[in-house]
């Protein structure tokens, strides 16, 4: 997910990834104002890119849901990487999802 730049330096930056209506991990930004985080290269990016891993998904269609439990969250891309071929952009420092 790429988000675009927003503020919330008293509070969290959030986004909880459902598919199929079960369950939900969560990704959390750590660039929550220009001076946490890694936001200059955020800037360089046009945006944050947050990392995750769904795992344990069959073959077929399924549903992806996003909501944002905190405000000031903005999506900017959706990018779902399905494997194969050699990732042009990896994720070397992305927060990890989590499950509350």
């Amino acid at each position: 997910v790429t988000r675009f730049l927003t503020l919330a330096s008293t509070g969290r930056i959030r986004l909880a990834v459902a598919v199929d209506g079960a369950g939900r991990a969560l990704m959390e930004s750590g660039t929550t104002d220009e001076w946490r985080g890694d936001w200059e290269q955020a800037i360089l990016d046009d945006g944050e890119k947050l990392y995750g891993t769904l795992t344990g998904l069959t073959a077929g269609r399924h549903v992806i849901s996003l909501t944002a439990p905190d405000p000031y969250v903005t999506v900017s891309k959706l990018v779902l990487y399905f494997g194969g071929g050699k990732r042009s952009d990896p994720a070397t420092s992305a927060p990890s999802l989590s499950t509350p």
